[in-house]
């Protein structure tokens, strides 16, 4: 194994749980936010397991592969893009919103609505630097895998911002809506 094939299995088994986790947030399934820290341990420890799992089949895994003459170059201008938009977010997003804390933990930490910095061209670059990374690591390693996962964050991160948007319009309401009017969800207009 590659490189650029490690790295591209570590992105699958670090991105993969994370629309089901946040789906429960987002949702306000009970058990989940009572389970509060506890969240964290049994998303890293699905991360592990399918981690473990990718790496077991790695060698069967690597033999579906697409040539990567032509997407290379591409998918490293992407990646470099991806960590543009992550020093950008970072800018304006914090590390404690990031890891859902106000949804947790509501009483103890008290959200806000960002509409600065990169929020003010995409309402959800967090999940575009997913949706990029992967589409990154399919044009990079040309695994068959890294494709499927592309057309996976293409469909549940997307599935993921309406279910989200829905959430944050109930805490935020009007301010929300105008914000929705105002940036587009993925795709900054020009």
């Amino acid at each position: 194994m590659n490189f650029f094939d490690a790295i591209a299995l570590i992105v699958i088994a670090y991105v993969l749980p994370i629309p089901f986790a946040w789906y429960i947030v987002h949702n306000k399934i009970k058990i989940f936010i009572r389970l509060g820290y506890f969240n964290y341990i049994l998303s890293y420890g699905t991360c592990f397991a399918i981690g473990y799992f990718l790496f077991v089949v790695h060698p069967q895994l690597s033999l579906f592969k697409l040539s990567t003459y032509y997407t290379f170059i591409p998918g490293i201008v992407i990646a470099l893009f991806v960590i543009y938009l992550d020093i950008k977010r970072q800018a304006t997003f914090p590390f404690r919103t990031l890891i859902g804390l106000p949804e947790f933990m509501p009483r103890k930490y008290k959200s806000k609505l960002i509409t600065s910095g990169i929020f003010g061209y995409i309402r959800h670059p967090r999940y575009l630097e997913y949706i990029l990374s992967a589409l990154a690591m399919a044009f990079i390693t040309g695994l068959i895998i890294s494709y499927i996962f592309f057309i996976y964050t293409l469909f549940a991160f997307n599935i993921l911002a309406g279910i989200e948007e829905k959430e944050l319009v109930q805490r935020f309401g009007k301010k929300y809506l105008a914000y929705m009017k105002k940036v587009p969800r993925f795709i900054p207009k020009l």
